[in-house]
């Protein structure tokens, strides 16, 4: 499953390792590769994705 997670990225769901806290607005999802990728989650984002996710 595909979730749409910043401005101009796309994130296969199965990927994601797990959800990084920075501060009380700022979050980062750090995805399964060999290069340790991580992008910006914005709060809005991340109660998207859990509603898509079911948490």
């Amino acid at each position: 499953m595909l979730f749409h997670y910043h401005r101009s990225s796309i994130v296969n769901l199965q990927k994601v390792r797990e959800i990084i806290t920075w501060t009380r607005n700022s979050y980062s999802l750090s995805l399964q590769s060999t290069n340790k990728s991580e992008g910006p989650l914005s709060r809005t984002k991340l109660s998207e994705l859990k509603e898509t996710v079911g948490i």
